[in-house]
């Protein structure tokens, strides 16, 4: 049996690995992009949250891109099931487990003067990377 302090993923999604031989893979630009498409063997071939859930018969996902197509919300909402379900599943094992007789912790926040700081957020085609310097 299980101790109450094991945490176990319920339904991630499932990583399928194939043999490929890398002679095979070509990179294509996309009209009115930046972005590249890959080809293995001159087919169209993804490997992203997207493609993966698809694979995986997710069912959410399949449902979106039912309806939507190839379209960003579809890839934005399979990006955030594959890097959030785990999150989700976590938080709530670690709330399940919260002890409420230990006393809070209460601080005083620091007093900041200058600082810099690094945002990243994920967007449907990749992860965008934000930076920031304060002073004074």
């Amino acid at each position: 049996m299980e101790s109450s302090s094991t945490l176990r993923l319920e339904n991630p999604i499932p990583t399928k690995v194939s043999n490929i031989d890398v002679k095979y893979i070509a990179e294509y630009n996309q009209n009115g992009s930046i972005s590249k498409g890959v080809l293995y063997k001159n087919r169209h071939y993804e490997t992203g949250a997207l493609a993966r859930a698809m694979i995986s018969k997710v069912a959410p996902i399949k449902a979106l891109h039912k309806r939507y197509r190839d379209s960003s919300l579809t890839r934005v909402y399979a990006r955030v099931y594959a890097d959030w379900t785990p999150i989700a599943i976590s938080a709530k094992h670690g709330l399940q487990n919260i002890d409420l007789s230990l006393p809070s912790l209460a601080h005083e926040p620091p007093k900041v003067k200058d600082f810099s700081g690094v945002g990243l957020v994920e967007a449907s085609r990749g992860s965008l990377i934000h930076k920031i310097s304060v002073e004074d």
